[in-house]
């Protein structure tokens, strides 16, 4: 059976100090997305549903999460919807760019 979780890769360039992600959706008819995130080093944190954004650093992290240098490479931001919000995205965003984008990023995560 295939896992139910979609991966979304940010490549995070050396010399990052923080790492903040921001998930945004409509929670209309009671939708609910899980956000957690994996960086080159393993689990970097986790608050299901309860968050729509996270905050990574040495200083400090969002309860869920662990605080921590910022390592380069490959993180991995994931919840069960991620393929269906990119591909709407991609279908609706009125920008361009940004539907290019979300296309790009719903095939990586489809192949992952």
């Amino acid at each position: 059976m295939a896992s139910p979780w979609h991966y979304l890769p940010v490549e995070v360039p050396a010399g990052t100090a923080a790492l903040r992600v921001t998930l945004s959706y409509s929670r209309d008819g009671g939708a609910i997305l899980d956000l957690g995130c994996f960086g080159p080093l393993g689990f970097g944190g986790w608050s299901g549903g309860a968050r729509s954004s996270f905050v990574v650093s040495p200083w400090g992290a969002t309860p869920g999460y662990l605080a921590g240098e910022v390592v380069a490479g490959l993180w991995q931001v994931d919840h069960p919807g991620l393929v269906d919000l990119l591909t709407a995205l991609s279908d609706h965003h009125p920008d361009p760019s940004v539907a290019r984008a979300a296309r790009k990023a719903a095939f990586k995560a489809r192949s992952a």
